[in-house]
Order: C-alpha cells, then structure tokens, then sequence
C-alpha cells in the first residue's frame, strides 16, 4: 500500500470509530434520560392513583388531578387505565368523564393516527377503556369502528374489545368469526368480553363457526364455548363427540354438560366411554358425571373393572354422583379380586359416606 492508501484507511477508520461512539453515546443519553422519566414516574403515580381514589368517592375538588396531568399525561392515563375491571357503572363513566374534561381523550384520538406502531396501539388500549361513554364515543367518530379492519393485530384487538361494548349485534358476530381464526392470546383476551353476547351468538355466529371444515376453528370455538360456562344450545353435538380430531372431541365432552341433551348426544357419551384413548374415556366419564346419567352405570362399571388406576378412580367417582345405582356397584367392587377395581371403589364410596356425614 501508498502512504496515500494508509492515509485513507486511517481517516475511514477514525470516522468509523466516531460513529460507533456517537451511538453509544446516543444511547446512553437516552438511558439516563429513560432512568429519570421512571424515577419521576414511580414518585408521580401514587399521587395520581390517590387522587383518582378521591375524585372516584365523590370528590369534586381537581386540583391534584390537573397538577398531575400538567406533571405527566401519560402516567395519568396508565393509572386511569388501570382502574378497567375494579370500576364499573356511575364510576367508570365519572372517570371517563374525567378523561374528557382533561383533554386525554383527544389526545389518544390523535395518537391514533401516529405512525409509531407503540403510540398507536396504546391509543387505542385507551379508547377501548372509554368506549363505553357515549361522549368519548362521539369524540372518537368512527375511528374505532374503521379500524377492525386494522391489520395490526394488536389494534384490531382493543377496536375489537371497545366495539363489543357498544356494537350492533352485525359487528360483535364479524367479531367472533374473527377471532376463532386468530391467536390463543387473542381469543383468551375477547372471551371474557364476549360472554354477555353468548345467547345471541349462539344464535347464527356459533353455529356457523362449528360447521366450519377447518378443525382449529371448531376447536377455537369450543375452547370459549366452555370459557363461556353459560347454557347453550347446540345441535349438533354428536357430530362434534365423533369428529376426527381428538382435541375436538375432548372439548365438546367438556361442553356437554352445558347444552341440551338429546338421546343421540346421550349415546355419543356411552360410546365414549369405552374408547380406547384414556383421555376421551375420562372426559367421557366426567361428563356423564355431572349430568347424573343413570344409563351411563354399566359402562362406568365395566371402566372401573377392567381399566388401569387413574381411569379406575374416575370411573369410581364418577358412579359415586349417580346414587342410588352408582353407590350400589361401588359397594359390590369394594370387594373386587382386583386389588385396583377394590381400592378405587372404596376409595369412593369413603368420600360419600364423609360427604353425608358432615
């Protein structure tokens, strides 16, 4: 190499190691700075939360709470956020009142339309909380109508959440269709919000869903069908008792009993019963347990003769909900040869007999 090659290869490696400094010191800058935020945070949210306790209780007095905002909105918002699922009522719509009268509403409106995928998603976290005031509602427009076609699944989550409160019974079933196709996490998250609307769901959105040739969406659908644990009305159980898919199986004996039991479904139990996968046999048994089904006794009995300790002790148990019949084969396999059938049966009937006791 020339001395004017060296040369060159010197300044590029000087600028490339200031480069590399000025990064790091960027990110420390910004460290330091994260580290201040939280400490002012940490001593800032208390107060907001105590305040927010007073205003809640009746407390007119806004004194605190705008001296809070003016210190940080956006711990202001979290705490208020905070407070979904503790208040309901004439409480949440003061505090999304309050929200209003702030400016805070506004503000996530217009952070809605950030480009910065974190500002936009926690917008709309906070718009779902309000969504049940009417005002912030009007505030909002149809912003959060538009956005359940929001690709971001995350938006499309809190749209979902905020349009179930307030939506018409059209948009809570394009709701549910959506969310049998999404994620477990997702699905968990729209359950709890989507149980009052079972009854009309079950309707048409339900049974639709069931009917679907994709296995996980039947599975999705029956996972929060169980969640749900509200009566319902299924029609076609034993289709779902024999599908091809164990996991479905497993789950519609789950939710067996809280459907009507007609005398097909009935004989898909007993069938159940005596399959060869101790899974499906002991969801089988379960279920034929809580709906007391006294023609299920000799298949429980035959389960608890011939099957290995766990499948035994269910079988047992499950007989010991059906009394008299139940009660009467467990005192005859008490004294079984088969030490298993033996211990499973008085095992069972020892728990009856402290249950009537006590």
């Amino acid at each position: 190499m020339t001395t004017v090659e060296f040369s060159i290869a010197g300044i590029l490696l000087c600028l490339y190691g200031l480069l590399v400094l000025g990064f790091f010191l960027v990110a420390l800058g910004r460290g330091f700075s994260w580290r201040r935020r939280s400490l002012a945070s940490n001593a800032l949210v208390p107060e907001i939360r105590e305040a927010l306790v007073d205003f809640l209780a009746g407390s007119n007095d806004l004194t605190r709470i705008e001296d809070c905002v003016r210190r940080s909105r956006d711990d202001v918002a979290d705490v208020m956020v905070g407070f979904q699922g503790t208040v309901g009522g004439t409480a949440l719509n003061r505090l999304c009142s309050l929200a209003l009268k702030l400016g805070l509403v506004q503000d996530w409106v217009d952070n809605a339309h950030s480009r910065d995928r974190v500002i936009q998603r926690t917008a709309y976290e906070r718009l779902a909380f309000v969504s049940s005031f009417e005002p912030c509602r009007r505030l909002a427009g149809d912003l959060i109508v538009r956005s359940l076609l929001h690709p971001d699944p995350d938006v499309w989550l809190w749209s979902s959440r905020a349009v179930i409160q307030f939506g018409t019974g059209e948009q809570i079933e394009g709701i549910f269709a959506q969310a049998v196709t999404r994620s477990l996490l997702i699905r968990i998250l729209l359950t709890e919000a989507l149980r009052q609307h079972a009854a009309p769901l079950c309707k048409h959105a339900v049974p639709e869903a069931l009917k679907s040739s994709d296995a996980s969406e039947v599975l999705a659908t029956l996972d929060m069908l169980v969640a749900w644990e509200r009566a319902i009305d299924i029609h076609n159980m034993p289709d779902l008792l024999d599908h091809r898919v164990k996991q479905v199986r497993l789950q519609a004996l789950h939710l067996v009993p809280l459907v009507p039991i007609e005398p097909p479904t009935r004989a898909a139990i007993i069938n159940a019963l005596s399959s060869d996968d101790p899974d499906i046999s002991t969801a089988a048994a379960l279920s034929a347990a809580r709906l007391q089904m006294a023609e299920a006794v000799p298949a429980l009995a035959r389960m608890l003769r011939v099957s290995p300790g766990d499948l035994a002790r269910t079988a047992a148990a499950a007989l010991s909900e059906m009394p008299p019949r139940g009660w009467q084969a467990l005192e005859e396999f008490s004294s079984s040869a088969n030490p298993v059938t033996a211990a499973a049966a008085t095992e069972a009937l020892n728990r009856v007999r402290r249950k009537a006791q006590s």
